[in-house]
C-alpha cells in the first residue's frame, strides 16, 4: 500500500466532489481491519510503525472524505490550485451578504427562527456545493472562491446551531 496515494484512490473511489460515501466506508473499514497497529504488535518495530502510518492516513482520508469543505479544499489542493484566503476580501459582494446573514443571526431568539435560518444556510450549502462541484473541473479561480464561501455558510451554520 503505497502512503503517498490520494484519498479518493485509498478509498477507491472517483476523484469527486460527491464521491460514494458508501464505497467510502465500506473500504475504510477493510483497511482499518488490514492495517489496524494492534494486528502487527508481534511484528518488526518497522512494520508497526508503517501500520501506524497506514492507520493514520486511513483516518485522516475519511474525515477529510466526511467534510465538505475539506474534502473541497483537498481537491482544490490536487488540482494545484492557489488556496491565498486574500482573494475572498475582493468579493465585495459577498462580503456585504456576510454582514447581512451575521446581522440576521443576531437578531434571532426563537427557535422556530433559528431553525428557518439554519435551513436557508443549508440551502445555501447545497447550491454553492453543486455550483464548487461544476467550477472544479472547469476554473479552479472560480472553485477557490466558492471555497470560500463554503467555510463561510459552514461556519454561519454552526454559529447558528449553536443558538438552539
Amino acid at each position: 500500500m503505497d502512503i503517498t496515494q490520494d484519498y479518493f484512490t485509498l478509498f477507491g473511489v472517483e476523484r469527486s466532489y460527491f464521491p460514494d460515501m458508501q464505497t467510502v466506508n465500506s473500504n475504510y473499514r477493510k483497511l482499518q481491519r488490514q492495517f489496524h497497529p494492534d494486528k502487527f504488535s508481534g511484528k518488526l518495530a518497522q512494520e508497526k510503525q508503517l501500520a501506524l502510518q497506514m492507520a493514520s492516513l486511513i483516518n485522516d482520508g475519511l474525515r477529510i472524505m466526511q467534510d465538505d469543505v475539506a474534502r473541497a479544499e483537498y481537491l482544490l489542493k490536487l488540482s494545484g490550485a492557489d488556496l491565498d484566503d486574500s482573494s475572498t476580501i475582493n468579493d465585495v459582494v459577498f462580503l456585504q451578504t456576510q454582514i447581512e446573514l451575521r446581522d440576521e443571526l443576531k437578531g434571532l431568539d426563537s427557535k422556530i427562527e433559528i431553525t428557518k435560518f439554519v435551513n436557508k444556510i443549508e440551502q445555501q450549502l447545497t447550491n454553492v456545493s453543486l455550483e464548487f462541484a461544476s467550477e472544479l473541473a472547469q476554473d479552479l479561480t472560480a472553485a477557490t472562491r466558492l471555497l470560500h464561501r463554503l467555510k463561510f455558510f459552514n461556519k454561519l451554520k454552526q454559529e447558528a446551531r449553536l443558538k438552539l
